[in-house]
């Protein structure tokens, strides 16, 4: 009787979501041209099979509770320029290793995110955040952050707490400065900090051995710090847009440095 009755409840979430998927004009589950499936299927078991939803909708201000019955979900992506805010019941989607909020108006984040405890990749690129939420450094399992166009002017030092990040995007922000916590995490591939309002790069960015990617285009870089020399596991620098003055000889010698990457330093 009790499984009864819980089949019975999720049915009818699901019918909600299936209604609210209709009033928002989201389309059934399609395969797309790049090779994912992107709408809501109208089937109940496949909606309690989904692992992978991705809903691309430029009014939609919310979703609706009901979300958090889709307990298989692994992949949740949201294209929305009026994506305002998330229901607490995002927290139930344990399985989620990847959650993809882009170009909304999103402000702040759900207390219930941190019960994310599986989430590898977290974008929230395009949004309206004073600040990085705090809920997000308590994901200790973090591998990637995109936090691109959100108009940050400050990271806060509890940023170091993500000690797993291998992926990390500030592009086109406000910043005029990095605090030293990310040159500590040391397993950083790839850190993207262009279109900013840099004026210098701490020495510090020596300590990341690990990085493949620097992104320092469109900033106000007069010149980078000679432990540069120290990336020795570099393939792309990117600079050009800074008023660059001179550049450490240790930059030229870099060995895994791409063909443009070298291209462009001839050119600076």
């Amino acid at each position: 009787m009790c499984y009864q009755e819980g089949d019975k409840k999720l049915n009818s979430e699901l019918q909600r979501i299936i209604s609210w998927a209709i009033d928002n004009e989201i389309p059934d589950l399609v395969s797309t041209n790049e090779g994912y499936w992107s709408g809501l299927p109208r089937d109940y078991d496949k909606l309690r099979s989904l692992d992978s939803l991705r809903i691309k909708c430029e009014n939609l201000t919310c979703l609706p509770p009901e979300i958090g019955c889709l307990t298989s979900l692994k992949e949740l992506h949201v294209f929305s320029k009026s994506l305002a805010s998330l229901p607490s019941e995002i927290g139930q989607l344990k399985q989620l290793d990847t959650l993809c909020l882009i170009g909304g108006e999103l402000t702040s984040l759900p207390d219930e995110l941190c019960q994310l405890t599986n989430l590898k990749k977290l974008e929230l690129s395009g949004n309206r955040f004073a600040e990085i939420p705090n809920q997000i450094f308590k994901l200790k399992g973090l591998a990637e952050l995109r936090v691109a166009g959100c108009g940050l002017r400050h990271i806060p030092e509890e940023i170091g707490q993500l000690k797993n990040l291998i992926w990390l995007d500030l592009r086109n922000n406000k910043l005029t400065e990095i605090p030293e916590v990310i040159f500590e995490l040391s397993g950083l591939n790839f850190l993207l900090l262009g279109s900013n309002r840099l004026t210098s790069l701490s020495t510090s960015v020596g300590e990341l051995e690990s990085l493949m990617w620097l992104d320092l285009i469109k900033n106000n870089l007069k010149t980078l710090p000679s432990e540069i020399h120290r990336l020795q596991n570099l393939v792309t620098l990117s600079l050009k847009g800074n008023r660059f003055t001179c550049l450490p000889e240790g930059v030229f010698v870099l060995p895994n440095l791409d063909d443009k990457t070298r291209e462009q330093l001839e050119t600076l």
